[in-house]
């Protein structure tokens, strides 16, 4: 696709978690190559000019998370 650019997403350590805020957006937004930083539902998506640069920023993400709808439960009762 002409002009697409490379993102990611940074999705939440548990199942259906949900973003309660990005603590350092501004700073990532700063970083080389990035040209976007924002909440989608799924998680905090990253927008750079190439793959090595969105996963620096991935991993650079300071990202407070709130309960996923799966939180306390083990792994057989997710399977069931």
């Amino acid at each position: 696709v002409p002009g697409a650019l490379p993102t990611m997403v940074c999705r939440p350590p548990t199942i259906n978690g949900t973003v309660v805020r990005v603590d350092n957006a501004a700073a990532v937004r700063t970083m080389p190559g990035v040209t976007d930083v924002a909440v989608v539902p799924t998680g905090v998506a990253v927008r750079a000019k190439t793959f090595g640069q969105c996963i620096d920023a991935v991993d650079a993400l300071s990202v407070v998370w709130g309960p996923g709808t799966e939180d306390g439960r083990s792994d057989a009762d997710v399977f069931d």
